[in-house]
C-alpha cells in the first residue's frame, strides 16, 4: 500500500485541480461562443445542480469510506441512485414552479444529468480511495476532464448549441463510468444488485446530518446567484459569475494548504491539545491571508485587464467589485479550513447550527441587497455571508474546550 501512496497523491492532485477548474473553462467557451446571455443561464444552471448534486450525493466520500464494514458496496450504489432520481424530481419541479424559461429548464436538466452521473462515479470513488487506490480516482477525473472540456469546446464550436455540448459531456461521463469505473470496481469487490430496505434506512438516517451541513455550505457559496435570477437579465448572470472565479482559486489553495496538515491536526486532538490546535489554526489561517493579499494585489492592477481578454468583455466599471469578492474569498476559504479542523476534533453539530443561522442571515440580507443594488448588492451579500460564517467559526475554534472533542457526530 505504501507504494501507492506518491501516486494517490499526484493522480488525485491532477484530477481535483483539473475538476475544480472545468467549470471556469466551461464558461469561457458558452461566453465566446454562444453569447453573453446564454453564458448566464449556463451560469445559474451550473450553480442550482450543483446544489442538486449535493441531494444526488447526500451522504458524502468520506462517510462511505469510514463505514466501509457497516454496509455493502451496492447498498451504496442503490441509495445513491434512489437520491438521484429525488434530486431530479426536485430540481425540475423547482424550475417549473419557477416559471424558468423553456431554454433554461433545458439547460438545468442536461447539467443535472452531468452532475448525477458524476454522483454516481464518486460511490464508486470512495470504493477506490477505500482500497488505497486514489489514483484511479484522480485518473476518472482526468480522463473526463480533459476528454469531456475538449469535446464541448468542439462540439459548441461546430454547432454552436450548448444543448447538444452539455449532451457530450453526458456521453462522456457515462462511457468512462461504465470502461473504467466499473471495471476497476469489479477488480476490487463482488457486485450484487440487490435491494436492502434496512441498509437503506440505515444510510439515511445515520448520514443525515452530513447531507443538511453540505447542503447548506453549497446553498451558502451560490446564495447570491440563485437570488440574482430573479432581480436581472441573464448577462448580469453572467459578469456574476465571472468576477466569483478568482474566489474559486482562492478557496482551491485554502484547499491545498489544509490537507496535508489534517493528520497534524488529528495527532493534535488526540493528544487532547487544544491550545496547539488554536495556534496552528492561526498560522495556516496567516498564510492564507498573505495568499489573498498578494491575490488582491494582483487582482487590482491586472485582474480586470486580464478577465476581459480571457472573456472578451468589458469590466472595467466592477474592479472594487473584484477587490470586495477577492477578499471575501479569504473568509470563505478560512471557514472551509476551520471547518475541516473542527471536524477532526468530531465538532460537526454546532457547525450545523452555524450554517443555519448563517443561512437565515445570508437570504435575509441578500434579498434585500440584490433587490436594491443588483449585482453590487449580490456582491456585498457574498462578502457579509463569509463574514459573518467566518466569524461565528472563529468563535467556535475559540470556544470549543477539550470535553467538545468527545462529541457524537
Amino acid at each position: 500500500m505504501k507504494n501507492n501512496i506518491k501516486k494517490n497523491f499526484i493522480w488525485n492532485s491532477i484530477g481535483i485541480t483539473i475538476n475544480s477548474f472545468n467549470s471556469l473553462f466551461f464558461l469561457i467557451i458558452v461566453k465566446w461562443i454562444n453569447g453573453i446571455d446564454v453564458a448566464g443561464i449556463f451560469t445559474y444552471s451550473f450553480s442550482l445542480c450543483m446544489l442538486s448534486y449535493v441531494i444526488s450525493n447526500y451522504y458524502n466520500r468520506a462517510y462511505q469510506v469510514t463505514n466501509h464494514n457497516k454496509h455493502k458496496f451496492s447498498d451504496y450504489l442503490i441509495f445513491r441512485i434512489i437520491t438521484s432520481i429525488i434530486a431530479l424530481v426536485v430540481t425540475m419541479t423547482y424550475s417549473i414552479l419557477s416559471n424558468f424559461e423553456f431554454d433554461k429548464i433545458i439547460v438545468i436538466l442536461l447539467l443535472l444529468l452531468f452532475r448525477i452521473i458524476e454522483s454516481i462515479s464518486d460511490c464508486f470513488y470512495a470504493l477506490f480511495q477505500d482500497n488505497d487506490r486514489l489514483y484511479k480516482v484522480g485518473i476518472s477525473y482526468t480522463l473526463k476532464g480533459i476528454i469531456g472540456l475538449f469535446l464541448f469546446f468542439i462540439v459548441d464550436l461546430v454547432f454552436n448549441n450548448v444543448f447538444i455540448s452539455i449532451i457530450s459531456l453526458i456521453i462522456i461521463n457515462v462511457i468512462v463510468l461504465m470502461v473504467y469505473d466499473f471495471n476497476n470496481m469489479k477488480k476490487i469487490t463482488k457486485f450484487n444488485f440487490k435491494f436492502n430496505g434496512t441498509a437503506i434506512k440505515s444510510i439515511f438516517f445515520s448520514s443525515f446530518s452530513i447531507f443538511i451541513f453540505s447542503f447548506l455550505s453549497m446553498f451558502l457559496s451560490n446564495i447570491s446567484k440563485y437570488i440574482l435570477t430573479y432581480f436581472a437579465d441573464n448577462s448580469v448572470q453572467t459578469i456574476l459569475g465571472i468576477l466569483l472565479m478568482p474566489a474559486t482559486m482562492v478557496s482551491l489553495v485554502g484547499s491545498y494548504i489544509i490537507m496535508p496538515f489534517l493528520s497534524k491536526f488529528k495527532e493534535l486532538n488526540n493528544k487532547g491539545d487544544d491550545k496547539a490546535i488554536k495556534v496552528f489554526s492561526i498560522k495556516i489561517l496567516f498564510v492564507l491571508l498573505l495568499i489573498d493579499v498578494i491575490c488582491c494585489i494582483v487582482g487590482y492592477f491586472i485582474g480586470i485587464p486580464i478577465l476581459n481578454i480571457i472573456y472578451n468583455i468589458n469590466l472595467n466599471e466592477y474592479k472594487t467589485l473584484l477587490m470586495i469578492i477577492i477578499f471575501g474569498a479569504f473568509f470563505c476559504a478560512s471557514s472551509n479550513i476551520l471547518s475541516n479542523i473542527l471536524t477532526v476534533q468530531n465538532n460537526n453539530n454546532k457547525q450545523l447550527i452555524i450554517h443555519v443561522v448563517t443561512t437565515f442571515i445570508s437570504l435575509a440580507i441578500s434579498i434585500i441587497l440584490i433587490k436594491n443594488m443588483i449585482i453590487t448588492g449580490a456582491v456585498y451579500s457574498y462578502f457579509i455571508t463569509y463574514l459573518v460564517l467566518f466569524v461565528l467559526y472563529i468563535g467556535l475554534l475559540f470556544t470549543t474546550k477539550k470535553g467538545d472533542k468527545n462529541e457524537k457526530k
